[in-house]
């Protein structure tokens, strides 16, 4: 046991206190525990590729826009009518994806991250029958089956990847 001396104005207090109960760790949480960086990494670089599905949905019609006007043999004011309404889809499909995946998410993160990366697959095919309202679908439903996956990655890796390896935005440092 330690005394301690403590003196206000005039008078003077001993306490004593027993420090022994109070033990300081051995190591701390960081030492104890590292953290595979190069894992982190490929981790990171695998389920953010989502990023690149979503970016593809907003702008994938753009380079096929005059191969689908020579095909389907549309005119100048039906090539621009027809990809407005295609792109149009698509982000209709995004917005209802993100409306719609803070509902789904909290089922199964890893279930909604394979089965709805599936199903962006499938919407894939789809868009492969030439029709307008068949590509219209299948971005809607791209749309819709990517934001679901994007959202539940952006949940994975903030529940994996280690607050102190985080940056401000999320990302690794």
């Amino acid at each position: 046991m330690q005394k301690e001396k403590i003196n206000e104005s005039d008078s003077s207090v001993e306490i004593e206190v027993d420090f022994s109960k109070y033990q300081t760790p051995q190591k701390s949480v960081i030492e104890k525990y590292k953290v595979n960086i190069c894992f982190v990494f490929l981790y990171m670089m695998t389920i953010g590729i989502n990023g690149i599905c979503v970016a593809w949905t907003t702008g994938g019609n753009n380079q096929t826009a005059s191969i689908f006007s020579a095909k389907l043999g549309w005119t100048a004011l039906e090539t621009r009518n027809y990809n407005t309404l295609i792109n149009f889809s698509s982000q209709i499909g995004k917005a209802t994806g993100a409306l719609y995946g803070g509902k789904i998410i909290p089922h199964g993160r890893k279930k909604a991250f394979i089965g709805f990366n599936i199903l962006a697959m499938l919407s894939c095919l789809v868009m492969q029958i030439v029709n307008v309202y068949t590509i219209s679908i299948g971005k809607f439903l791209n749309g819709f089956f990517v934001t679901v996956v994007h959202l539940s990655a952006i949940k994975m890796i903030n529940e994996t990847i280690p607050v102190y390896l985080l940056g401000s935005c999320g990302t690794v440092i």
